[in-house]
């Protein structure tokens, strides 16, 4: 069998070299190849005592191993380059975004809410997204200290006419003799800061219901049953006031919900119409469905609004110029709405041909729950 050897051949293959070729061979009687020093061989033995070497010139597959190694060396060279240069370019990049990020941090830290990083709306990489969100996030936040700081100024400008009445009612009662006007003063007094204590709570209960707390406490209800018992406690001021009232309700109007919430919005939306509803109005208070979608609306033929009226009047405090003189702190609808987003619904208003409807709509309650509120019913 033949004897691989990738040894150089030595020049003279003489009897001292034939144990360099293999244990056990005899001085070859001829050579039948001329080896080179670069040569891979192997070799042969016959009966006879000859020797066959066979041997192949190796320059040409040491060629091809040292251009394969020079291009793999050349072509590694080259993509560690550029993978340098494409490192120092990315690094760079999130570097100047971070910057860009920690200037906007600490300009807001110093008080500067209008402080934006700048980020593209379609943000592509990591750092874009979260830029993109710290600029939404500032954007909350600088509505919502404006929102607390025009609410402030708004409730102080709103007890200030309370709080001058009372102190005007005080100096009066001390400085009365008589004890009748004494006692009348003094209820002046009381009647100030009960306006500024009502004050007080609504801006409470508005930011409560804004917290969503409330959630927490939800229930299944029934909207027919709390029109019912709002109407009913508004029954004998409204027809007091010369003005007519209606109910109208769906047979299964059935929300999960807060009672006493959604009785209170349904309050402030009659209270509304009482006040600016004209003398001998009609006062509709309706409770109706469609699809998945229950809608709590009371409507009157009073002088109804325009639509750029809305938004002043959805606004916390916000008041029309002709609603200034009667009474009230603009709250109403406001927690109103409130209560709707609460329930993840929405408040909606609908002109009339004469007057406004204003309609809290929900979102009808799962199958699950109502069959809970049918058994309860039951």
């Amino acid at each position: 069998m033949f004897t691989p050897n990738r040894k150089s051949a030595p020049a003279d293959l003489g009897l001292s070299h034939a144990a360099e070729i293999g244990p056990g061979l005899r001085r070859p009687d001829r050579v039948w190849s001329l080896l080179t020093p670069s040569v891979g061989w192997a070799t042969l033995p016959f009966p006879d005592g000859s020797l066959l070497i066979v041997g192949e010139d190796m320059e040409r597959s040491e060629a091809i191993r040292d251009a394969v190694f020079g291009a793999i060396l050349t072509a590694g060279g080259i993509a560690l380059v550029f993978g340098i240069i494409a490192g120092l370019f990315a690094t760079r990049q999130t570097l100047r975004q971070m910057k860009r990020i920690n200037v906007t941090v600490r300009a807001v830290e110093r008080g500067d809410l209008s402080a934006r990083t700048g980020a593209p709306v379609d943000a592509r990489t990591d750092l874009d997204q979260l830029a993109l969100a710290i600029d939404r996030m500032l954007d909350r936040i600088d509505t919502l200290v404006a929102t607390i700081r025009r609410v402030s100024a708004e409730v102080a400008h709103d007890l200030r006419t309370p709080l001058t009445r009372v102190r005007h009612s005080v100096e009066l009662a001390l400085a009365q003799h008589d004890e009748e006007l004494r006692s009348a003063a003094l209820g002046e007094a009381l009647a100030g800061l009960d306006e500024a204590l009502r004050l007080f709570s609504a801006v409470l209960d508005l930011a409560e219901i804004d917290a969503g707390n409330a959630r927490a406490r939800f229930q299944p209800i029934d909207l027919a049953e709390i029109v019912d018992r709002v109407v009913d406690a508004y029954r004998a001021e409204i027809e007091a006031s010369g003005r007519n009232i209606s109910v109208s309700l769906a047979r299964e109007a059935l929300v999960a919900g807060d009672a006493d919430l959604l009785a209170r919005a349904l309050a402030n939306l009659i209270e509304n119409a009482l006040k600016y509803s004209g003398e001998h109005a009609r006062i509709d208070v309706s409770v109706t469905e469609q699809a998945d979608t229950l809608t709590m609306a009371v409507a009157d033929d009073g002088p109804g609004v325009s639509d750029c009226e809305v938004s002043e009047m959805l606004r916390p405090f916000g008041r029309l110029d002709r609603a200034r003189r009667a009474s009230g702190n603009g709250l109403g609808l406001a927690i109103a709405d409130a209560v709707a987003r609460l329930h993840r619904g929405a408040l909606a208003f609908a002109r009339l041909q004469p007057g406004l409807a204003v309609e809290i709509r929900l979102p009808r309650a799962p199958a699950v729950t109502a069959a809970r509120i049918l058994d309860q019913v039951d």
